[in-house]
């Protein structure tokens, strides 16, 4: 059976750019931000995470804050009930509108946002001309087993059917296509962009999170930000930063458990990824 780690198995190690990413984290807490001149003209696409269009304040710091450092703010209209096939449409359209002003995307994405992101880019490479880099927040690239678990339970099937086909009119494989077997069917190819993957992981999450954090450690035998495991978070070809103390809603939602403030980590992540 495959399970946490088969993407990574095999691939040569990230480059690891945790070091730096502390560096111009505290930097960015003292104000000695460069993001401002690094953004440039070009545009930021926020592609959101799983069930995301129903969370009430969420990536709400990290996008008051893009703004502040004079960033040209987008989000992309995925349907976030949806697979990751569906929503690359919806991302390419958003690719293609920014190229047609001149500029080029930076993509930053959470949780299944990514994925999305990457599928669109591995439909149309051409689209890769237009987008400067990913920033990945806390993807499931290999697959989280919350979703190959639920998938093998017939009860669990039943109520994903009728909450997330019913009730949201959307497809319970936007979550079931996260399992490590359904990833490791759609076999994700090597960045087509320049990606910086955040993994996370903690001790103790948030009380949502806890539970499933404690179950991936007990039934799995992994650490995990309560949704997926850090190295599962990693696309292979990507650069990498690892952050302990952060769970999987803690840069995205308030109430969510992170040592770190979102505001200043995604300002050094995209120093990092839009550094020449």
């Amino acid at each position: 059976m495959i399970g946490s780690g088969w993407l990574a198995r095999g691939a040569a190690p990230p480059l690891d750019e945790t070091k730096s990413f502390l560096r111009l984290y505290a930097g960015s807490r003292r104000g000695g931000s460069r993001l401002r001149e690094a953004l440039g003209k070009d545009v930021v696409v926020l592609v959101p995470g799983l069930f995301t269009e129903r969370y009430p304040f969420y990536l709400s710091r990290i996008r008051r804050h893009l703004l502040r450092a004079g960033g040209d703010v987008r989000t992309a209209p995925v349907d976030t009930d949806q697979t990751a096939r569906h929503n690359a449409g919806p991302i390419l359209r958003t690719i293609r509108e920014v190229a047609n002003e001149g500029r080029r995307c930076i993509l930053v994405g959470q949780s299944k946002g990514p994925i999305d992101a990457h599928v669109a880019l591995e439909l149309e490479p051409a689209a890769a001309a237009d987008v400067r880099a990913l920033v990945s927040l806390q993807a499931p690239f290999g697959g989280t087993p919350l979703a190959g678990d639920a998938a093998r339970s017939k009860a669990w099937r039943a109520l994903a059917a009728a909450v997330i086909g019913g009730l949201f009119r959307g497809t319970s494989r936007a979550f079931f296509d996260l399992s490590y077997e359904a990833r490791a069917e759609a076999r994700p190819s090597a960045p087509l962009v320049k990606t910086v993957c955040l993994v996370t992981s903690t001790a103790r999450a948030g009380p949502i999170l806890e539970r499933t954090r404690r179950y991936i450690e007990r039934e799995h035998g992994a650490p995990s930000d309560g949704f997926v495991p850090p190295i599962d978070a990693w696309l292979p070809g990507a650069s990498v930063v690892h952050l302990a103390g952060v769970d999987h809603g803690g840069l995205a939602l308030p109430f969510f458990r992170s040592l770190f403030e979102p505001e200043a980590t995604i300002d050094a992540l995209l120093q990092i990824a839009l550094a020449a």
